[in-house]
C-alpha cells in the first residue's frame, strides 16, 4: 500500500451538484461495476423518496492521482466523458452506481447530451414523467403529452421548466398545477446526498472497500464481484471473459453465463464450486490469468462431446449447468478421451439427470461429483457408476427449466423426428436454438384436461408449420394419414394413432404418454438406472 486508505468527512452535495458531475466527467463510474440492473419498481421508488426528502442513503467515492481506469462512456443511455479533461485527481464511483444512474436518467436534460442507443441501460426507458394527478412518478410507456404528466428531465433545467409551464398555462392548466411542479423541482434541486470519499493510491484498497459496501443492497452476482476484485490496469477480467465468450460462440456456446467460466477455473483449482469464494477466485485468476482462456477451451471440448455423445447442442438444453463444468474438468485432464472414458462420462451424465443428483446438490456431493469425473477421465470407474440408481419416471408436467423435461426433449431428438414430407427434422438444433419453443403442442386446450395440455405428452419435436397443417387436420397431412416412419419418429403409436382418428385427444395423448415413459424406461435400464416404485419427488430446476 503506497498510501494510508483511509475515509474523510462526509461532503453533503446536492443532487443537482452530483448530477451535473457525472455529466462533466468529474465522477467516473470504472467498468469493473456491475451493469445496471434495477427494476422499473425500485427507480420509481428512488425518486418518490427524494421528492419527500427521505434518505437514500450515501455514495462512495474513489479519488487518486495514480490510476486512471477504463469507465463507462454512457450512463442510463446518455453519452459522458470517460476521464476527467484537466487530469487528476480522479474519482470513481464505488457505491452508489444504481442510484446515481436512475437519478441521472430521470433528470438529466437531453437537451444538450449524447444519446447512446448501445449502452447498457438503453434498453430501460428514461421517458419518466410525474403524474400531478396521482402524485406519483410513473414510466411514460405510451408517449402521452398530457399536461398532468410533467417531465422529470425538465425539473433541474430552469429555461425548459419555465417553457413547460407556460405551455401547460395556455393549455389550460390551474395555478395549483403550477405550484405542484414548482415544489417538486424545488424537492429535486435542494435534496442533498453524502459523499464519503477514500482517498489512496492502492487500488487494492479500492476494490475492497468496492467488495465490502456492495455486499448488502441488491446483491452483486458472484461473477460481477470477481470481475471488481480482479481489476488492475493491465487486467481487465470482463475483457478477457469477453473474449471467452467469444471462444464458445465457435460451438453455439455464447449464451453461457460467465459465472460457469469461473466455475470452471474453479474446478482446475480445487476451489469450492457450490459455494464460491469471489477473493478467492479473484486472487487465483489475477495470478494466472490463463486459467479462463484455459476454462473456455475446456468447456469448448465439453460441448462438442454433449453434442457428439449425448445430442445436446447448447448451453441451454444442459439439465444441469454443473455437468457442463465438471465435463470441462474431464477435458482438462484429458482432451482426447477414449471408447471406455466417453462411454463412462455419458453413464455418468444421464445417471446424475435422471436421479435430479445436481438438485440443491450440497458443496460435498457437489466435491464428491468432481472427484467422480477426474476419476473417470484416468479410465478408473468410481464407485458411483457401480451403484444401483433408482429414478421417477412420472413426469407429471413439461417445462423446459427442469432437467427430467430437457432429458425428454433429447430423447425424442434420438427419435430422429420426420417432418410431414418425410426428411429429418434436426432436433438437435432446434432445441439448442429454440430451447422449449422448439417443442410443440398438437392437441387445443380445450380438447383435453389442463394436465394433458401442459403434461409431456403433449410436447412435438416438429416444426411449427407442420404442427400448424396436423392442426388443421388436412386430409394426408394430419396424424390420420401419417405414414408409420413419421408416427414411429414422434412417439406416436398405432393405438394413439386410432384414438386420435377417432377423435378421442384425451385417450391419444394417454397412450403417448406411456409410450414416452416406456422410452425413458428403457433407456435407462441400460445405464442400471431402476424405477422408483414410489414416486417422492418434484420437478428438478437447475438453479445454479
Amino acid at each position: 500500500m503506497t498510501l494510508p486508505t483511509f475515509y474523510s468527512d462526509p461532503q453533503v452535495q446536492s443532487l443537482q451538484q452530483l448530477i451535473d458531475e457525472l455529466q462533466r466527467g468529474t465522477i467516473l463510474i470504472p467498468r469493473f461495476q456491475r451493469p445496471f440492473v434495477w427494476t422499473t419498481q425500485q427507480r420509481l421508488t428512488l425518486l418518490q423518496s427524494v421528492r419527500e426528502g427521505l434518505p437514500i442513503g450515501s455514495v462512495l467515492v474513489w479519488r487518486t492521482t495514480e490510476h486512471m481506469l477504463e469507465t463507462m462512456p454512457s450512463v442510463a443511455g446518455v453519452a459522458v466523458p470517460t476521464t476527467k479533461i484537466e487530469g487528476p485527481p480522479w474519482q470513481y464511483l464505488l457505491d452508489g452506481h444504481q442510484r446515481l444512474t436512475t437519478l441521472f436518467g430521470a433528470l438529466c436534460s437531453r437537451r444538450t447530451l449524447t444519446v447512446e442507443s448501445d449502452s447498457e441501460s438503453s434498453d430501460l426507458s428514461w421517458d419518466i414523467h410525474f403524474d400531478l394527478r396521482d402524485q406519483s412518478f410513473v414510466v411514460n410507456t405510451k408517449g402521452s403529452r398530457a399536461i398532468h404528466l410533467v417531465p422529470t428531465n425538465i425539473l433541474l433545467d430552469s429555461v425548459a421548466l419555465l417553457k413547460h409551464q407556460r405551455m401547460l398555462i395556455s393549455n389550460g392548466a390551474t395555478d395549483d398545477d403550477i405550484d405542484a411542479i414548482d415544489k417538486l423541482a424545488l424537492a429535486m434541486r435542494s435534496y442533498k446526498i453524502p459523499v464519503v470519499p477514500i482517498v489512496t493510491n492502492d487500488l487494492r484498497s479500492a476494490t475492497v472497500a468496492f467488495q465490502r459496501v456492495n455486499s448488502g443492497g441488491t446483491r452483486m452476482s458472484d461473477a460481477d464481484m470477481v470481475v471488481a476484485l480482479s481489476y488492475n490496469t493491465d487486467f481487465d477480467l470482463r475483457k478477457t471473459l469477453a473474449e471467452a465468450i467469444d471462444t464458445l460462440g465457435d460451438i453455439g456456446w455464447s449464451t453461457l453465463d460467465i459465472k460457469y467460466i469461473l466455475a470452471t477455473v474453479r474446478a482446475s483449482q480445487d476451489l469450492d464450486i457450490a459455494k464460491p469464494d469471489a477473493q478467492q477466485t479473484s486472487d487465483r485468476i489475477s495470478s494466472d490469468p490463463v486459467l479462463i482462456s484455459e476454462a473456455a477451451q475446456n468447456l469448448v471440448r465439453a460441448g462438442n462431446f454433449l453434442k457428439r455423445h449425448c445430442n445436446i447442442a447448447g448451453p441451454g438444453v444442459v439439465p444441469y449447468s454443473y455437468q457442463g463444468v465438471l465435463l470441462a474438468e474431464a477435458m482438462r485432464l484429458n482432451p482426447n478421451p477414449s471408447e471406455s472414458v466417453i462411454s463412462q462420462l455419458v453413464k455418468w451424465f444421464w445417471i446424475t439427470t435422471y436421479t435430479s443428483y445436481f438438485l440443491g446438490a450440497s458443496d460435498r456431493a457437489v466435491h464428491s461429483a468432481l472427484q467422480d469425473v477426474r476419476q473417470i477421465a484416468k479410465n478408473r470407474t468410481p464407485d458411483f457408476l457401480l451403484q444401483q440408481h433408482y429414478a421417477d419416471f412420472t413426469l407429471r408436467r413439461y417445462d423446459f427449466r427442469a432437467a427430467r423435461s430437457k432429458a425428454l426433449a433429447v430423447r425424442l431428438t434420438e427419435l430422429h423426428p420426420l417432418d410431414l414430407l418425410g426428411a429429418e427434422h434436426d432436433g438437435i438444433a432446434a432445441l439448442a436454438g429454440a430451447g422449449p419453443q422448439a417443442l410443440v403442442q398438437l392437441v387445443h386446450r380445450r380438447q383435453v384436461e389442463s394436465d394433458q395440455f401442459s403434461g409431456p405428452e403433449n410436447r412435438f419435436l416438429m416444426p411449427q408449420t407442420d404442427a400448424n397443417l396436423i392442426r388443421l387436420d388436412l386430409i394426408g397431412l394430419g396424424i390420420r394419414g401419417a405414414s408409420a416412419e413419421w408416427l414411429r419418429s414422434h412417439a406416436i403409436s398405432e393405438e394413439a394413432q386410432l384414438a386420435y382418428g377417432a377423435g378421442d385427444y384425451r385417450g391419444f395423448l394417454r397412450v403417448r404418454r406411456e409410450v414416452l415413459q416406456k422410452i425413458e424406461i428403457d433407456f435407462c435400464k441400460n445405464l442400471g438406472i431402476a424405477q422408483k416404485l414410489f414416486s417422492d419427488t418434484g420437478d428438478s430446476y437447475d438453479e445454479n
